[in-house]
């Protein structure tokens, strides 16, 4: 009798067809998308298997098929548990999103991969800002018709100034894509000589402020006493100063600042946090506009400046802020009270004094 009754089941399967008792509903695995989704699933009786709320809901012709013993044509899954978040943990996932796009993404190119030495340098174009292994190849091609190029196919084979003129193209187009990345904070920065290994941070590189070639800033007045393309009026000595002018500024930076104040710091952490901030700017630009008549005054607003650095740098270490702005949050009031005592020297456990008041 078993065996009549599984093998009428699996005729009625192997025609595609469950009778009207158990809903009219046809069960195939070829099926297609479309004519599934035509089918109502209010005609077919469900049976729970046990009385827990997390149980499994089968339909009926479904189950039938788990107790058939040796039926292979079709493979019964569970349909699987939804789970529902709470806002909490709703909430944590999106900051974990949100702090792992904030990850600094800036890589530097190298000339090995692997351990071994790869010879695949590719230059940006400054005209149409693509990668090329031939860049000089390329403007002929492609850029024939720019000025720049025309002046250098003028000039004779081989000739110095020939060589020069390629090399400020070829400076220029990742200088250019090099200042992108560093908008973006996502890419991978072009140096004039690239390291065999990563001993230096994207915040390490300085451009040149004749050839923009971009060094290591320990090492750029080296390049700069002998830069082809220096001008001989520049007598100043702040090579790293004057190149990190060339470096993304905010726009509340007024040109003033950048060339009496922003020349004068030591290009580190601190000068590279408060060069993009909209806040710190704004209010260095405003001081310069207040004391920019009294070259004394200079070392005061250098001075402010780099303690609003000092203290942003000490917020986002001890806090997920990315900006000045940040700060201006009540909630944000212990964090700062914390962060001002640290840079401070706050001792609290003996004398309740400040090392730098």
């Amino acid at each position: 009798m078993r065996q009549h009754v599984q093998q009428t089941y699996m005729y009625w399967l192997r025609t595609d067809l469950v009778p009207s008792f158990f809903g009219t509903v046809r069960y195939s695995s070829d099926c297609d998308d479309d004519v599934c989704s035509n089918h109502s699933d209010d005609s077919v009786s469900h049976v729970s298997d046990s009385d827990s709320e997390d149980s499994v809901v089968i339909p009926v012709y479904r189950r039938i098929q788990m107790h058939l013993k040796g039926s292979t044509d079709v493979v019964v899954n569970p349909a699987p548990k939804v789970y529902s978040l709470s806002a909490r943990q709703e909430n944590e996932l999106i900051n974990d999103d949100n702090n792992a796009e904030a990850v600094e993404t800036v890589k530097l190119s190298l000339t090995t991969r692997g351990g071994r030495r790869k010879w695949d340098k590719r230059d940006f174009c400054k005209f149409c800002q693509k990668p090329q292994s031939k860049l000089i190849r390329h403007m002929m091609l492609k850029h024939r018709n720019e000025v720049e190029v025309e002046d250098f196919i003028a000039m004779p084979l081989k000739s110095k100034r020939r060589h020069l003129m390629q090399r400020k193209l070829r400076n220029d187009g990742n200088y250019m894509h090099n200042v992108s990345v560093l908008k973006d904070q996502s890419g991978e920065i072009i140096p004039f000589r690239r390291p065999s290994v990563s001993q230096h941070s994207s915040d390490d590189f300085i451009p040149c402020e004749s050839c923009h070639a971009m060094f290591v800033k320990d090492n750029l007045w080296r390049h700069r006493k002998k830069c082809p393309f220096k001008q001989s009026h520049s007598g100043h000595s702040r090579c790293q100063g004057f190149g990190s002018i060339l470096l993304p500024f905010s726009s509340a930076a007024s040109e003033g600042l950048k060339r009496d104040i922003m020349t004068g710091l030591n290009q580190d952490d601190v000068a590279s946090v408060v060069r993009t901030d909209d806040v710190i700017m704004k209010f260095a630009s405003r001081l310069h506009f207040q004391h920019s008549h009294a070259k004394h005054r200079f070392p005061y607003i250098k001075e402010r400046i780099r303690q609003m650095g000092r203290f942003l740098l000490q917020m986002r270490s001890m806090t997920s802020v990315k900006c000045l702005s940040d700060c201006l949050d009540p909630t944000m009031f212990e964090s700062v009270v914390s962060a001002v005592r640290c840079i401070c020297g706050f001792d609290v456990d003996m004398k309740l004094t400040y090392l730098r008041p």
